[in-house]
């Protein structure tokens, strides 16, 4: 929930926060732009499901536009793994 959302950023410093756009009462947007204000040196990664090209365009767009580290597409999780490393600049073990 939002409440649970802001008192996390609040009471736990985190080095990563990846969220969903849709978040049932809540959205990515909103939390991205609490993120920026509690927290803005913590990398914030966007998971979303495909929506159309213009659309998800649209909403890349808009996400990196307000500070979002990455974006990744729910049916290409497995870029999930090294966009965390990426973001938190971890190098790939050989």
């Amino acid at each position: 929930t939002e409440k649970e959302y802001l008192r996390a950023l609040q009471d736990f410093s985190p080095d990563l926060i990846i969220s969903d756009c849709a978040l049932g009462q809540y959205n990515g947007a909103s939390a991205l732009m609490e993120a920026r204000r509690c927290c803005p040196e913590v990398p914030f990664i966007v998971v979303t499901g495909i929506l159309d090209s213009k659309a998800d365009a649209d909403l890349v767009r808009e996400f990196t536009s307000r500070g979002a580290a990455d974006f990744v597409f729910k049916d290409h999780l497995d870029r999930l793994a090294p966009a965390v490393k990426e973001v938190l600049g971890i190098d790939a073990v050989s």
